[in-house]
């Protein structure tokens, strides 16, 4: 049997069971997990990947959800906001409150640079991205992140589809490959291997 069709047919159930995808706009600002899975496998088959892979990355990256306790969940980067502005903030990592007093702290410096140095919600895109996804500003990506996971989900593929070498790893299954693009050099041997248990 061609290894494409169990994919395949799966997603056919998926769409058969959940209908097609909504747009964005229109889904909870917590989504079902039936409803992410619905919608990430939509848009991996419309960008050729098998919805498998893009699921495994959802799952290592936030567990596959944007929210925690009604908030969005964020990290802080020290590290690139350093390196943006020459000013320091850190403080001990102890979950989400840790990481909003980060950003709060940064915001009082600099606002754009301290929204640029924080990944957001269940696809963990840099805010330092925010024009490769389709927002002019980091505000407009913060405040429609802020929105609802499925604007995670639809941002998370115009972000792969925008770098070919990680679309194609994507479609190949070349996990090291799209952890190098996804999550810098340094992630490889570090996320790839989570990507590929869990797919």
């Amino acid at each position: 049997m061609d290894p494409i069709l169990p994919w395949l047919f799966g997603s056919a159930v998926l769409v058969l069971l959940f209908g097609k995808s909504k747009p964005a706009s229109e889904y909870p600002r917590v989504m079902t997990d039936e409803q992410r899975t619905a919608l990430i496998t939509q848009l991996a088959n419309e960008y050729q990947i098998e919805p498998a892979v893009a699921l495994a990355v959802f799952d290592v990256e936030s567990g596959s959800k944007g929210f925690k306790n009604d908030r969005l969940i964020i990290r802080f980067e020290p590290h690139i906001f350093k390196k943006r502005t020459g000013q320091q903030v850190s403080l001990p990592r102890t979950g989400q409150d840790s990481e909003y007093a980060m950003l709060e702290q940064a915001r009082a410096i600099d606002d754009t640079q301290g929204l640029r140095a924080i990944s957001m919600g269940a696809s963990q895109i840099m805010g330092f991205n925010h024009k490769i996804i389709g927002y002019p500003t980091v505000q407009d990506m913060y405040a429609d992140f802020q929105r609802g996971e499925a604007m995670h989900i639809e941002g998370f593929f115009r972000f792969v589809a925008a770098n070919k070498k990680l679309l194609q790893a994507a479609r190949d299954k070349d996990f090291a490959t799209f952890a190098y693009y996804y999550n810098g050099p340094k992630g490889v041997g570090v996320y790839d291997p989570k990507m590929i248990k869990r797919y």
